[in-house]
């Protein structure tokens, strides 16, 4: 369980830092955003060109500095935070000048 809890936060910050995370926003205390991983296919299948990058619609919820639920398409099931959360997370945090905010309607 170790292991794939870390492999799950290494490619979350390899995402994080290769720009995978697209069409992010925050709006109050939650952060929404698109995550793009690269396709899992090899240079050498036929279908290498073909397939596209996977998206996966990530949301984070937090309240005083702290995350307090997450939601991913990818629908892993586990107790632990996805690639995509981890990269979602990770990127607003080391760029929050280029995550755009919007005021919550309330």
């Amino acid at each position: 369980a170790h292991y794939c809890q870390l492999m799950d936060y290494c490619d979350g910050i390899k995402h994080a830092d290769d720009c995978g995370c697209i069409e992010k926003t925050a709006i109050g205390f939650h952060l929404s955003g698109v995550v793009s991983t690269p396709r899992s296919s090899s240079p050498t299948s036929s279908s290498y060109s073909l397939e596209p990058d996977k998206k996966y619609k990530v949301s984070v919820s937090f309240d005083r500095c702290k995350i307090t639920s997450v939601t991913c398409s990818c629908d892993t099931k586990d107790i632990f935070w996805c690639q995509h959360v981890v990269a979602l997370s990770l990127y607003r945090i080391r760029n929050a000048e280029s995550v755009r905010l919007r005021v919550p309607i309330s």
